[in-house]
């Protein structure tokens, strides 16, 4: 008789399923530390602040997952510190674009979808995570 877990002849560990699950939980998270990394790249101007910030965030979030809650309380503050650094980062644009009218159309979409997504990963942050 096969087990639950050799149900198609391999063998998946209890710890990999439980890993993949919790990355598939993390994707407003990888997808905003790679925005803020290519941020440079798509704006076309010097945002290595947001570049710090996905850093932060990602470097955090896999912390956060390989290393448990031994250092919990470094890794939420590296994640808060990212999170903060980020939105300190993207807000300009809006500004400028709501107040003075002078941002071009990419940066007022990569502000907007970093807004967004910070909303999204802070709210679904997975709670094993931190």
């Amino acid at each position: 008789m096969l087990s639950g877990r050799e149900n198609t002849g391999e063998t998946v560990s209890h710890g990999e399923a439980r890993l993949s699950s919790r990355l598939l939980r993390l994707w407003p998270i990888i997808v905003l530390s790679i925005l803020y990394l290519l941020s440079p790249a798509i704006s076309g101007g010097e945002t290595y602040n947001l570049v710090i910030a996905g850093i932060l965030i990602i470097c955090s979030s896999v912390a956060g997952l390989m290393l448990g809650p031994r250092l919990r309380r470094i890794v939420r503050y590296a994640f808060i510190v990212g999170i903060v650094i980020g939105v300190s980062g993207v807000t300009p644009p809006l500004y400028f674009a709501a107040f003075q009218g002078l941002v071009s159309p990419v940066e007022l979409a990569l502000s907007m979808a970093c807004i967004i997504l910070t909303v999204i990963a802070v709210l679904k942050r997975p709670s094993g995570l931190f």
